[in-house]
């Protein structure tokens, strides 16, 4: 029986502290992972400035293509890191007091099922935009979109769920510089809104004091060969995340109580999460907070040789 292949663009997520990119293709109706490259950002989109000052991603982007001699075509989509955005309530009009100098604006109207009208504004620096499009042009690459995670996790969340297109699912990105948190109905973001100031950045830099090591050396650490060296930092991490991971959770629980209170179409049945948080082992106590089940995203089906948690490359794979 012959099989339907078609192959996804190049996503490349241009993240606070890994450039990640990945490709998809559509067999047998089903999406399967075709490649996946993770790559450390020389420069963290992270820091005291808000938002950060835009970096180039075409060193990290060259390193990430040349280990992925597999990969198709010259077509991609960009990720912009949700460090350089901000999600607001209200259309622009409405929210033109918090128009940021220098910024790019988008509005999308979150529908539900309650009857009301409720509308959203994306604010993202123009310069972190304009920046990930050139390095992408410069990279011979002909890129077709640029988007944030708050749409692109909302398309992965659908890709993982199709046969439950009606229903509402969660997702939370727990990122190096930033946590942002969805409802997602049909794809598409019906509910949004960012935590601060829980990003993993402050986790690093407490692990890299612990251990008297630069980022840089961390990194190679959590990708060493060794298990057991892998596993010590694992257990490290996880016990210095314990007071990030607690605020987390009250802010889940107290986002999912408002949403019961006054939104219940935008309650989710299940929460999905995205990010290097994802690998922490938190989703017990956070399903309690949250009063609905919470796990790592994860891809219906992968290629040979692709270990990288899915959950880490959400973005890559949905502009794919």
């Amino acid at each position: 029986m012959a099989t339907r292949h078609k192959q996804g663009w190049i996503g490349i997520d241009a993240g606070s502290s890994h450039l990640k990119v990945a490709q998809v293709a559509l067999q047998g109706g089903r999406l399967r992972l075709q490649a996946a490259a993770m790559v450390p950002r020389s420069v963290p989109a992270c820091g005291a400035e808000s938002p950060p000052t835009a970096a180039s991603i075409r060193s990290e982007l060259t390193a990430a293509l040349a280990t992925l001699p597999g990969i198709h075509g010259r077509r991609c989509a960009g990720g912009l890191s949700m460090a350089y955005c901000d999600v607001l309530q209200g259309r622009p009009e409405e929210t033109a007091a918090e128009h940021a100098a220098g910024a790019c604006r988008a509005a999308w109207r979150a529908d539900t099922t309650d009857g009301d009208e409720h509308w959203y504004t994306l604010q993202a620096s123009r310069p972190a935009a304009e920046q990930l499009c050139e390095d992408l042009l410069r990279t011979k690459l002909s890129c077709r979109a640029v988007d944030a995670a708050t749409h692109s996790l909302s398309r992965a969340v659908a890709w993982g769920a199709p046969e439950d297109a009606s229903q509402t699912f969660g997702l939370v990105e727990w990122g190096y510089a930033a946590v942002t948190y969805c409802s997602v109905r049909g794809g598409r973001p019906v509910y949004a809104r960012q935590f601060k100031g829980l990003g993993l950045h402050v986790l690093e830099e407490q692990a890299c004091g612990e251990l008297g090591v630069d980022r840089h050396a961390f990194d190679q650490l959590m990708n060493s060969r060794d298990a057991d060296s892998r596993a010590g930092l694992q257990e490290l991490l996880r016990d210095l995340a314990e007071p990030l991971a607690a605020r987390l959770g009250g802010e889940l629980e107290r986002t999912l109580t408002h949403l019961r209170s006054h939104r219940r179409p935008a309650v989710p049945r299940r929460v999905h999460l995205f990010g290097g948080g994802a690998l922490l082992g938190f989703e017990g106590r956070l399903s309690e907070r949250a009063g609905c089940p919470v796990a790592p995203w994860k891809l219906s089906a992968a290629g040979p040789g692709i270990d990288t948690p899915h959950c880490l490359l959400g973005p890559a794979i949905a502009l794919s």
